[in-house]
């Protein structure tokens, strides 16, 4: 079969303070991984914490590979009305479509 997924890019200037926010948590003994991040969210008077894991470019495709994987496409996408790399080399998302091999 194939998997066809999209990731969200969070390596951005905009989300900068809340990867020091993880990365001060994690060197103060949190046991979360270092690209696990929690994100204020609010709607009315509810407030949560939202929970996301912010895949590097080379941890995504190696966990793909390692799951199986033979990789047909991996690259980042970009928005049509600002086609330039973002913060660490990427684009708004990534993409990745991967076919498993069939037995």
């Amino acid at each position: 079969g194939l998997l066809m997924m999209t990731n969200w890019n969070r390596w951005k200037l905009q989300y900068a303070k809340d990867f020091f926010s993880t990365w001060w948590h994690k060197l103060c003994g949190d046991d979360r991984d270092w690209n696990d991040h929690y994100f204020s969210w609010k709607r009315g008077p509810q407030k949560a914490e939202r929970y996301y894991h912010a895949f590097t470019y080379r941890e995504l495709r190696k966990l793909c590979i390692v799951a199986g994987f033979a990789i047909i496409a991996h690259h980042p996408l970009y928005r049509s009305y600002v086609h330039q790399p973002l913060w660490h080399g990427r684009g708004e998302s990534m993409v990745t479509i991967c076919k498993k091999p069939t037995i």
